[in-house]
């Protein structure tokens, strides 16, 4: 609760400074897309019989450009629940979301197109398993968070100067039992400042 909270704040404060800063446009967007969570490999899925860690997902995201070429970035990113399916008809599942802090490079190919690379630091957690058998359903404490690496690639393209059209990639890199987070996606920016 207290890492939410501070993370939280940390946001309010970018979102303040990045509204209220002269010369700096602020940014907000959002990325529909996929997930692969990687789980079918990890050590959470020794004993499944199937494992489907990839669906959908999707990415808010907020941020103010320093200058033509460099922004800084942070957003949000909710995965799709992956599923476990065991002998005798008993699947678990978790939800797993990240809140990440990027810097972002951009480079202009044309008047209206760029790409883009960034890389910072993603809080990635992971709540609680439910495992359901003959619809009877038990909490299991598997919840885990870590701070981790993240880098990404995309494509920009600028419909007028406040609405952009994005593709992007990006990697969150696992630890542990927490697994490599990929997502990918396409959607819109639009300035505000």
């Amino acid at each position: 609760m207290k890492k939410k909270f501070l993370l939280t704040s940390i946001l309010a404060l970018l979102i303040s400074q990045a509204a209220f800063s002269n010369g700096r446009p602020f940014y907000v967007g959002a990325q529909l897309g996929g997930c692969d969570l990687h789980y079918d490999r990890s050590e959470l899925s020794q004993d499944a019989i199937a494992v489907d860690d990839r669906g959908f997902a999707g990415r808010l995201l907020a941020g103010f450009n320093i200058n033509q070429n460099l922004a800084l970035e942070m957003g949000y990113t909710k995965y799709s629940n992956p599923e476990f399916s065991y002998l005798g008809n008993v699947k678990s599942n978790f939800s797993q979301e990240s809140l990440d802090f990027l810097g972002k490079f951009s480079l202009p190919i044309s008047c209206n197109l760029s790409v883009y690379a960034t890389a910072g630091m993603a809080f990635v957690q992971r709540d609680d398993a439910e495992v359901v058998s003959r619809n009877v359903t038990i909490k299991i404490n598997e919840a885990d968070d870590h701070l981790r690496p993240m880098l990404g690639l995309g494509v920009s393209y600028g419909f007028n100067s406040r609405v952009s059209g994005e593709i992007g990639y990006f990697r969150t890199f696992g630890t542990d039992d927490l697994e490599d987070a990929d997502f990918y996606g396409a959607g819109f920016t639009f300035r505000i400042g």
